[in-house]
Formats: structure tokens, sequence, C-alpha cells
């Protein structure tokens, strides 16, 4: 059985498969498939991590902003904008779930 390497998560995968079994990635153009850019993206592309550096709090602002190739301050300005806007409260409860759901840089599960 020939097999090839996802080039989405670089695990092994069978030559024929269409779709990655283990990051859940379109492989191939299918009528009913969505976009390959759906997906966790190609290796070495940026992941939501929270950084062992430039951290204020936990890191959240700042793994969102290097996620989306932003920079972290803006990105720190418009949540606490946000947040002041609907009463804070909702913004501290997202900030404190966002720091727990995603991996630190040093947690090694990234």
């Amino acid at each position: 059985m020939a097999t090839k390497l996802c080039p989405y998560c670089a695990e092994e995968i069978q030559a024929e498969a269409i779709k990655c079994k283990h990051c859940g990635s379109w492989l191939a153009a299918t009528p009913d498939a969505p976009p390959a850019s759906w997906g966790p993206g190609p290796v070495g592309a940026p992941r939501l991590v929270r950084p062992t550096s430039n951290r204020m709090l936990a890191g959240v602002c700042a793994a969102i902003g290097n996620s989306l190739g932003m920079d972290p301050t803006l990105v720190r300005i418009l949540f606490a904008l946000g947040s002041f806007f609907t009463a804070i409260v909702p913004g501290i409860i997202v900030y404190i779930i966002l720091a727990f759901v995603i991996p630190s840089e040093e947690s090694g599960l990234v």
C-alpha cells in the first residue's frame, strides 16, 4: 500500500486519500469538499498558541495577534475597547476561557 505525507500536518496517509484522517484537511478537490484553506493550514503556518514572551497577563491577545499577523498591542486595545463596551464582565470571562483553551508554547502540546 503506497503512502504519502499530508501537506498540512505531515502525518503519513494513504496515497489515494482525499482527506487527511489526522487533521481533517481536504487534499484533493471534490465537488462537495470545502476549500483546502479550511483546516489547520500548512506546516509552519502561524498557530494559535500563547507565547512565553510578549505577555501582559496570560498571553491571549499576543496569541491572537501572532496568529492573525497583527500587532498584539492593537489586539489588546481592540479587546479592551470591546470589553469596555460590553459591560466588562463578558470580556473577562472570554479572556479567562481563552487562557485555559489556547495552549502555551511551554506546555509542549504544539
